[in-house]
């Protein structure tokens, strides 16, 4: 999976992914976000518009990230799910968890009305 960074107004921050979630050599998704927890970024979009494929692996690490989102007060979105892709985390009932917003600018709205959240120690 290929990701890139962008900064927003707002203290957002947006992850454009790109390819495929699974299990491979490459640098996992959770890297990349794990670099920006520690590096205090609390409000995080990953925007998923092209992100053709996501295996079990692929779900793993999201809840994974998930899940430390939650432990250290921070925000992530998921954007622009693919029919695919939103069909698959429906099916493991993880859509109601993860949520969807529909575009980039629906998450930034809802990440807006989140309240600002301090900068805590992550074990991982």
């Amino acid at each position: 999976m290929r990701s890139r960074v962008r900064n927003l107004e707002g203290g957002i921050t947006v992850v454009d992914c790109a390819g495929k979630l699974i299990l491979d050599r490459e640098v996992p998704l959770c890297h990349t976000v794990l670099h920006l927890f520690y590096a205090g970024h609390r409000r995080v979009i990953l925007n998923f518009s092209e992100v053709t494929r996501v295996d079990c692996a692929g779900l793993g690490e999201l809840v994974s990230l998930f899940k430390l989102a939650g432990q250290i007060g921070a925000k992530l979105r998921l954007t622009n799910l693919s029919e695919r892709v939103k069909h698959l985390l429906d099916l493991t009932q993880l859509l109601s968890v993860f949520g969807n917003t529909p575009n980039e600018q629906s998450g930034v709205a809802s990440l807006m009305k989140a309240p600002n959240t301090e900068m805590e120690e992550v074990a991982v």
